[in-house]
């Protein structure tokens, strides 16, 4: 258990540090944008670049899933980042169960990335079948929308897998980056 009984505070702003005030609406931009600093560009490209050119996927859902994966990406991003002083106390514990649970966290996490993108792949090759006569290749050119068996499980795993291993990834630099002396 921490020995200090002082809520944890955050760190002065970054529009603070810059000397400009918290009721300049010129203030607040600064102060975002060195807050979401590269998170942004982060969350974006790596669900793009997977859409992309990574996992299968059908043609008719790759402008649906490049806007909500990033989307869902962003958001989680910016919310872990938004808690991370409350990641940062619950690190602080000198308990087992404090380091344990900062551990299994991010391997859960894993976990659920396997998870996701294996019933991504068991759900995709279940479509495609039920195309008929097509091929996977065909199926995954030519389909539409509307056509996709379990299109909307589909979009859910893909999404999913992609959040978790990005929301893994924090964690993962969040333990790296959490010197041992705090």
């Amino acid at each position: 258990m921490p020995t200090d009984k002082r809520p944890l505070q955050p760190p002065p702003a970054a529009a603070s540090r810059t000397g400009e005030s918290r009721d300049n609406p010129g203030g607040f931009v600064s102060f975002f944008r060195s807050y979401m600093n590269g998170w942004i560009a982060a969350a974006v490209v790596l669900p793009t670049a997977i859409t992309w050119k990574g996992m299968p996927i059908f043609e008719s859902q790759r402008g649906i899933l490049t806007t909500y994966t990033a989307l869902m990406c962003i958001l989680t991003l910016a919310f872990l980042f938004f808690s991370r002083y409350l990641f940062f106390a619950t690190s602080r514990l000198r308990s087992r169960i404090g380091s344990i649970g900062l551990f299994l966290l991010p391997a859960s996490l894993i976990g659920a990335t396997v998870f996701c993108g294996y019933g991504y792949y068991k759900t995709l090759l279940n479509s495609a079948h039920y195309a008929g006569p097509l091929s996977m290749n065909e199926a995954l050119k030519t389909l539409s929308m509307a056509d996709i068996h379990e299109g909307t499980a589909l979009l859910a795993y893909y999404i999913l897998t992609v959040v978790f291993a990005e929301a893994a990834l924090f964690f993962m630099a969040f333990r790296e980056w959490k010197p041992s002396g705090r």
